[in-house]
C-alpha cells in the first residue's frame, strides 16, 4: 500500500473532532482571550495617550521659549501666543496650560471618551515631570498641583 492510501484510509475511518475535543479547544481559547484582553487593552490606551505625552511636551518646549524671549519672563497660559501650531490629540480635549503667577505651570489634556473619560495627564512646565489622574496606566504619576 502506497502511503496515499493508507492517509486516505485514516481519514475515512475518523469522521471528524468529537464533542469533548472541541469542547477543550473552546475552553482553552477562552482561557487564553481572558489572560490577553486585558494587556492588549492596555496597550491601546497607551498607544493613545502616547499622541497627548507628545503634545503636551511640544507645548512645555513651546513655553520653555516663549518664556526665554518675553520681556516679563513668564508663561503664558495662551496656546495662541506659543510658537507651535497645537493640534489637539484623538479622545483628548484641547491642551490647557494653567499657571497661577506665571512662573510656574502645568499642561494638561483630559481624556474625553473610553473608559478613562475625564482622566487628565500632564506635564509640570519648568521640571517636565509628569502629572495626572490616569494611575491605573501609569502608576508613577502625581497630581497636577504646584508646589
Amino acid at each position: 500500500m502506497t502511503w496515499m492510501k493508507l492517509l486516505t484510509k485514516a481519514c475515512k475511518q475518523r469522521g471528524g473532532f468529537t464533542l469533548l475535543e472541541l469542547l477543550m479547544v473552546v475552553i482553552i481559547l477562552a482561557i487564553l482571550a481572558t489572560l490577553a484582553l486585558p494587556r492588549f487593552l492596555d496597550v491601546v490606551e497607551k498607544g493613545r495617550t502616547a499622541e497627548a505625552w507628545s503634545v503636551s511636551g511640544a507645548v512645555r518646549s513651546s513655553e520653555l521659549r516663549f518664556r526665554a524671549t518675553d520681556p516679563s519672563g513668564l508663561y503664558t497660559t495662551d496656546l495662541t501666543k506659543l510658537d507651535i501650531k497645537v493640534t489637539i490629540p484623538h479622545y483628548f480635549e484641547n491642551p490647557v496650560v494653567t499657571s497661577t503667577d506665571g512662573t510656574t505651570g502645568f499642561v494638561t489634556l483630559q481624556r474625553t471618551s473610553g473608559p478613562y473619560s475625564g482622566q487628565v495627564i500632564g506635564v509640570q512646565i519648568g521640571s517636565g515631570n509628569a502629572c495626572g489622574t490616569m494611575t491605573a496606566i501609569y502608576p508613577f504619576l502625581g497630581p497636577c498641583v504646584e508646589d
